[in-house]
């Protein structure tokens, strides 16, 4: 993928950062879908830190100059120009999810604890 600076001087302009593949799709496709063209720009670091936790980094979405007042209002949910606010959201909805912020072995220990300390309340329930 080409870098965001190379992108720049060609006249692209980035119109969100996300930190996930999945999201930068999802607004590619929505902006496909409205003839919107649209680059993806990998900025994440891919060099191992300790514990096998990647570098931290993000995916920028680019459109052309031109195409950005087209693709702001869609980008926000709103369908056309300016001032009309039909909601297109088609985005999948997610579970709100405790995150501790571990990773790797971690959050493998820290399961196996909370998996022990879930028996334990039940074997107490259950016999006294």
């Amino acid at each position: 993928m080409a870098h965001a600076t190379e992108n720049s001087k060609i006249g692209y302009i980035t119109i969100a950062t996300v930190h996930r593949r999945q999201e930068a799709r999802l607004i590619a496709a929505k902006l496909a879908a409205a003839a919107v063209e649209c680059s993806l720009v990998d900025e994440r670091d891919t060099a191992q830190l300790a514990f096998g936790k990647r570098g931290g980094g993000e995916i920028k979405v680019q459109v052309k100059r031109q195409d950005v007042a087209r693709a702001l209002p869609l980008l926000h949910g709103r369908s056309g120009p300016a001032g009309t606010n039909a909601v297109v959201d088609d985005a999948p909805r997610r579970v709100p999810r405790a995150s501790f912020g571990f990773t790797g072995w971690r959050l493998t220990v820290a399961e196996g604890f909370a998996l022990i300390a879930v028996a334990g309340l039940l074997a107490l329930l259950l016999y006294y």
